[in-house]
């Protein structure tokens, strides 16, 4: 440590333990927090995940106004549980190490304040975990695909079908260290695949191709979840995927048109349900910044066009999306004028 302290060229640095993983809100607020060494401690040991590698944690106890009072494993009476990450003066740290022999931080720590170093806490109140064990890097992906993956304006289907084909594969691609672009291109051509065994209009190849659909719907959902996830979401990332569902959308319309024969019929349901899917999305990025929120999303589009493709009855999806994309659309363009006439 002293070694590291050398090369600090600020007064102030963050020591943490290399084990545990932090969120960003939660060290953003303990390097602003006042005090000359504050120690990030939560009142709640239950929010930490991983179990500690079945360490007891050091338990800190604190006056009222966050000031730091006593901390030890063996407390019986304490107010918080140390989270492992500190903000510290360099300048007291260097003192205590200096000349004392080797020395456990929780020790470092209680010798800065016997010496009489001002020490003071800050709460955390996000995630935090030790991942020193593969269960704790295990629990740790599971509570942060529920914390991240999902997103807040999923709908039923999102809920009960895709996410749970996708939570488990996403949570496996963290490992590999996958680009969600890679996840994005993907799912665009597992659609494109699907699609093009619709049209060829076997009933067994559109079988299959339907079930290709509901499944590059479902793997749709782990490029985002990749993102959030590991903290890598970026407005390019969300242009492209936005794009290619568009092309993959247009291509599951043209393979049911292929599929229903090229009829005349076809094509004209075709154009309306393109419009409808194209629509629903240019609604959707608008009136992003708004309430409405529309209910004919892509993964119930992309479900009716599966089912229609695995029962060989193409014409009847493509009309379904038809009247109920642009039946949801003039609905939320009514909702959108009503919500920007301020």
């Amino acid at each position: 440590m002293l070694a590291g302290l050398q090369q600090v060229d600020e007064d102030r640095c963050l020591v943490v333990m290399g084990d545990h993983v932090f969120e960003a809100d939660d060290v953003r607020r303990l390097m602003a927090a006042p005090g000359r060494n504050v120690l990030a401690v939560d009142r709640d040991p239950q929010r930490q995940v991983g179990g500690l590698g079945g360490v007891a944690p050091v338990r800190v106890r604190t006056e009222a106004d966050g000031r730091l009072l006593e901390l030890a494993a063996d407390l019986k009476e304490y107010a918080a549980i140390d989270a492992g990450l500190s903000c510290v003066h360099v300048a007291d740290v260097t003192a205590v190490i200096a000349d004392a022999p080797a020395m456990p931080w929780a020790a470092v720590r209680r010798r800065m304040l016997d010496d009489g170093f001002e020490m003071t806490t800050c709460d955390f109140t996000g995630l935090w975990a030790a991942v020193d064990t593969p269960d704790g890097v295990r629990a740790l992906e599971r509570v942060m695909w529920h914390r991240y993956g999902p997103k807040p304006t999923d709908q039923i289907i999102a809920r009960t079908v895709n996410r749970r084909i996708s939570g488990p594969l996403t949570r496996q691609l963290l490992r590999t260290g996958l680009s969600p672009h890679v996840a994005t291109l993907l799912a665009f051509a597992t659609t494109l695949l699907a699609s093009g065994l619709i049209a060829v209009g076997d009933r067994w190849a559109m079988a299959v191709g339907g079930l290709g659909v509901l499944l590059g719907s479902a793997l749709d959902g782990v490029d985002g979840e990749l993102a959030r996830v590991s903290g890598r979401a970026s407005r390019r990332g969300a242009a492209l995927d936005t794009l290619l569902d568009r092309y993959a959308d247009l291509a599951v319309v043209v393979g049911l048109v292929i599929g229903a024969g090229h009829a005349e019929t076809a094509w004209a349901w075709a154009f309306a349900a393109g419009c409808g899917c194209l629509l629903i999305s240019y609604i959707h990025a608008v009136g992003r910044d708004t309430e409405v929120r529309l209910l004919f999303r892509r993964e119930v589009r992309l479900l009716v066009f599966a089912l229609a493709a695995i029962s060989g009855l193409p014409l009847w999806g493509l009309a379904v999306v038809a009247v109920a994309a642009n039946l949801d659309t003039a609905r939320g363009v009514v909702l959108l004028l009503r919500a920007m006439r301020t």
